[in-house]
This record gives C-alpha cells, structure tokens and sequence, in this order.
C-alpha cells in the first residue's frame, strides 16, 4: 500500500486483528482450500474483504455467510482523528 493511503497506527492495527480473527476462523471452520484478503482505500474509506472457497453456516435456518464469499468491512476514519 502506496505511503499516502496507509492508514493511521490505531486503524492499521484493527485491521490487521480483524484480518487475523477471519482467518483463523477460516483455518478452523471452513474447510477452504483458497483464501484472498483485498484491502482498498478510497476517499479516507478502507475496505477489506475476505473471500473463502470453503463452506458457510446457518443459524435458525438463515445462512449467515455465502458459502463463497465472508467478508468483513470496516471504515476508519481519517488519521486527523
């Protein structure tokens, strides 16, 4: 990630924890073969998406992931915070 669109210390930290609480679940519940981890910046707004190959879950009958697609997002603010 280009110097300009890193983002502040306390944000890059949450990210990398939510990256690594998708991934271990993925290791531990899924039964993925492939995982992608995309992180995109645009306009102070980060995105990160996780995408698994493996298999999905159901609570009360609702799927609660794509069996193809978990992904988790988070938005943080500007570094001026």
């Amino acid at each position: 990630m280009p110097e300009s669109n890193k983002p502040a210390a306390p944000c890059g930290t949450v990210l990398f924890r939510i990256a690594q609480e998708a991934l271990t679940n993925v290791a531990r519940h899924a039964k993925a073969s492939q995982v992608e981890v995309h992180i995109q910046c645009l306009n102070g707004v980060i995105r990160m998406e996780i995408t698994d190959n493996g298999q999905g879950f159901e609570v009360d009958g609702m799927a609660c992931a794509n069996k193809k697609n978990r992904s988790a997002c988070s938005a943080c603010g500007s570094a001026s915070r």
